[in-house]
């Protein structure tokens, strides 16, 4: 992660937060109310500027310029979703503030403890991937295959758990599946909106944009019809009423990888030391899906408060609370897709080295 880029986003939603709370505190006045939609707006173009593009770079402790990651991508499109859910709470189309406000601040909250959090020096302290060294090649292979199965069985957990969640709060997002979000994204036809939408919810969308464009620019789109298959099989065991956990797992393969593991742990000629250091590595490999798992959690809590929002605007924008249900299913094959790479199970997106790979290197 680069924290040049963290301390930026943390930066930005401690003042949106801040102008927020303006709102919040000054709901009955209307001249209060005024100066605090004018400040949260400005605040918002502010982090729209900084933050707008997909592959916006942060800079680091002695200014040179750091590329963002697919993790970074990931905490930048969280906030911008839950800044997004505090504008349109916040616009006044009928003149009155929605009590969706407090939600909405309530999330960004959340998702600025998250940031700052990974700011504070003890981020810096994450897990340790060097270890002791086995006392023999046996107490080696037991070590890598017992870290092979907690990272296999947390990131079937973990994952299984979200998309259930996501699928739970928004069963009408399914039908998009089978949609990009380039699709999605044009039937909002943003710049079409015109006088239709206040300053704020504008900002909201343009916001919601920028968040999916970068979950969606993290995903090959050579490789989304190969997830597409695996989020549509998930879906229909789903909907059979099968246990979760076990439905991911198989989506995953997850026998085939505990199979793989086990023939190469079988080989003869094993290196004590590789073994080891993969065990480390895989420690490392499981903290740090939770930690891409829980920015893609901060993103839907923030997709439901939108999609809740966007009736409000239907009215004037009809197409807007299918687009809120469409970027559920862009977050869906998201998931998936970074599930699988975490894996290596047939589809490579390229965030990370996932388990196959590391048990390869380790046993070659």
């Amino acid at each position: 992660m680069s924290i040049g880029t963290l301390v930026a986003v943390a930066e930005s939603t401690d003042r949106v937060l801040a102008a927020g709370r303006r709102l919040q505190d000054g709901r009955a006045d209307p001249d209060r109310v005024s100066f605090a939609t004018d400040l949260l707006a400005d605040r918002l173009e502010q982090s729209l500027a900084i933050f707008g593009a997909v592959g916006t770079q942060g800079f680091d402790s002695v200014g040179e310029q750091e590329a963002d990651s697919p993790e970074d991508e990931l905490i930048v499109a969280a906030s911008q979703l839950s800044m997004a859910g505090v504008a349109l709470a916040a616009d006044s189309l009928d003149g009155a503030l929605d009590v969706d406000l407090d939600a909405a601040l309530g999330d960004l909250v959340t998702t600025n403890n998250a940031v700052q959090r990974l700011v504070a020096p003890a981020a810096g302290q994450r897990f340790d991937s060097a270890r002791a060294a086995s006392v023999d090649l046996a107490a080696a292979i037991k070590g890598l295959r017992a870290a092979t199965e907690t990272t296999v069985e947390n990131i079937a957990t973990i994952g299984a758990k979200l998309c259930e969640r996501v699928l739970k709060s928004l069963p009408e997002m399914i039908p998009f599946i089978q949609s990009t979000w380039d699709t999605i994204k044009a039937t909002l036809n943003l710049e079409g909106l015109g006088d239709q939408l206040g300053r704020l919810a504008k900002l909201a969308l343009r916001l919601m944009v920028a968040a999916l464009d970068r979950l969606a620019n993290l995903i090959p789109s050579t490789f989304i019809p190969a997830v597409r298959d695996r989020v549509q099989a998930l879906l229909t065991r789903l909907d059979e009423q099968q246990p979760a956990v076990a439905v991911f797992g198989t989506v995953l393969d997850i026998d085939g990888i505990n199979r793989g593991v086990s023939a190469r742990l079988s080989r003869v000629g094993l290196d004590k030391a590789k073994l080891d250091k993969a065990t480390g590595s895989l420690g490392a490999l499981s903290e740090q899906y939770g930690r891409y798992m829980a920015a893609a959690s901060r993103m839907a809590n923030a997709l439901n408060l939108l999609h809740k929002s966007s009736g409000l605007l239907s009215t004037f924008a009809p197409q807007i609370p299918a687009v809120t249900a469409g970027a559920h299913a862009v977050l869906l094959v998201a998931v998936v897709a970074i599930s699988l790479d975490f894996l290596d199970t047939g589809t490579t997106v390229g965030i990370v080295r996932g388990v196959r790979i590391t048990i390869a290197d380790a046993t070659e």
